[in-house]
């Protein structure tokens, strides 16, 4: 499986996840291609209190224990590939927003 592939499987997992326990059960997935970037992002509704500075952190989750690794091992990812693979991730009112992008030039 490609590291952008993974990336993204984590990003919309992690948002299937999230929208089972929302009051608002929201996805969109969108594509976006720049001159040298595709964009892909992820966005949920989100009732938990998310930490951004800590999401990427090993074992941080808001799902209790045994979880809090998915998110990691994609910032593992990003950084070995930082000159293909770059990412962003907000939260707006109740909507998470998880974005990829991949560099194309």
């Amino acid at each position: 499986m490609s590291k952008n592939r993974k990336d993204l499987n984590i990003f919309i997992d992690n948002a299937i996840d999230e929208v089972g326990k929302s009051r608002n059960k929201q996805i969109l997935i969108e594509f976006n291609k720049d001159s040298g970037n595709i964009e892909i992002a992820v966005s949920n509704t989100c009732d938990n209190d998310i930490k951004l500075n800590e999401i990427y952190g090993m074992g941080y989750s808001t799902k209790g224990d045994g979880h809090g690794y998915g998110l990691s091992l994609a910032k593992n990812i990003l950084d070995k590939n930082s000159s293909k693979l770059s990412n962003k991730t907000e939260m707006v009112n109740d909507i998470f927003t998880q974005y990829l992008y991949v560099k194309i030039k």
